[in-house]
């Protein structure tokens, strides 16, 4: 009897250890998330997207013709207007000098006809003060001459010749002080129109030879289509393209839930498909446009088109517009256990100029 009181239950040294081991696991479940919780690490936003240079546009041909000669290789490096080929202008270019001929004529004849009518008008005043002095002895004649008629000293002939003379010289004497100024200006402006006219056509012409020529829009490299001399290109054809490759950009879409933690000048990271992160570490950028148009989908979140421009670019990495790329904006600050169960920051998001304060959102972090 005394032996079976001593001896033990057979399970209570393992229930004992077992409650030991529940007890640590629960610890341990307290401890790890409050631990996590005090150490700050950095927030993301993730999104993809493509590299693609600062700008680029399409090269078109002006106007159609067969192609004359093509100055620049796909590859080179042009600046802004500089011609890139040349369409056929034989006809172009013997309007303009069709039109500039007749223009420097128009032009010659009204600097003739402006010299010609100031010397017709100096020359109408000198017969003018001359025809008043011939009015003014007419008409002293005259009034002699009358006298004597009355007192039956000058015949009837002498007093009918002095009256016709003061008569004629008056005549003159109007019709040279009529003001032509009118007609003068009216001829001189049938001629100015003549060469507004003209003006007009050249500029026409000469606008139609610059399409004939190709330039370059903006700075950058060329990358042209399969070209060659005599080739029949259609007005608005496209020629090829030109990339600014001053510096690169990447053009990513995030999640619509984002878009009120997203603003200018925040710091990004990207990554490339072609350059893994392991190998080649990460590209830094800062965004320098958010869109205000969030793009909606077909089923769930729509999403916001996001701008960055890459800051440092490693030398071993030679970036190609088109590369796929993941862009992650440092939206803020947060910690380990927030971060892991996708729980956005607290923070203050500025935007247009106006400060708000966010909500906490769960969302995935980057």
């Amino acid at each position: 009897m005394a032996e079976q009181a001593e001896r033990k239950p057979a399970g209570a040294g393992r229930s004992g250890w077992g409650k030991r081991i529940l007890a640590g696991t629960g610890l341990i479940a307290v401890a790890i998330p409050a631990a996590l919780y005090f150490i700050p690490t950095n927030f993301y936003v993730a999104s993809y997207g493509n590299i693609l240079s600062a700008r680029d546009a399409v090269i078109r041909a002006g106007s159609k013709g067969p192609i004359e000669a093509i100055l620049l290789e796909s590859g080179d490096r042009v600046t802004e207007g500089q011609v890139i080929l040349r369409l056929s202008c034989e006809v172009e270019r013997s309007e303009v000098v069709r039109c500039e001929r007749e223009l420097a004529q128009q032009t010659a004849e009204l600097q003739y006809l402006e010299r010609k009518l100031a010397v017709d008008r100096e020359q109408e005043d000198r017969e003018l003060t001359h025809a008043r002095i011939q009015l003014a002895d007419a008409e002293r004649e005259y009034q002699r001459v009358s006298t004597l008629h009355e007192q039956l000293v000058a015949s009837e002939t002498e007093f009918n010749q002095a009256k016709a003379a003061y008569d004629l010289a008056s005549a003159v004497c109007d019709r040279l002080a009529v003001d032509r100024t009118a007609m003068r200006e009216a001829m001189l402006d049938v001629q100015r129109k003549k060469i507004n006219m003209l003006e007009a056509e050249l500029e026409r012409a000469r606008g139609e030879l610059t399409r004939r020529s190709v330039a370059a829009p903006l700075d950058g490299v060329i990358v042209l289509h399969s070209l060659g001399i005599g080739r029949v290109v259609d007005a608005d054809e496209v020629l090829g393209q030109i990339f600014d490759d001053r510096y690169h950009q990447v053009v990513a879409r995030a999640p619509e839930r984002h878009v009120r933690y997203l603003q200018t000048g925040q710091s990004t990271s990207v990554v490339l498909s072609a350059y893994p992160e392991i190998d080649y570490g990460v590209i830094n950028g800062e965004v320098y446009w958010v869109s205000p148009v969030v793009n909606p989908q077909g089923s769930g979140d729509g999403t916001i088109l996001v701008k960055a421009r890459l800051t440092e670019i490693p030398p071993h990495v030679r970036l190609t517009a088109g590369m796929a790329a993941k862009l992650s904006v440092h939206v803020g600050q947060t910690n380990y256990l927030f971060k892991l169960i996708g729980i956005l920051p607290r923070d203050r998001v500025q935007q247009d100029g106006n400060q708000r304060n966010t909500t906490t959102q769960p969302a995935s972090g980057g």
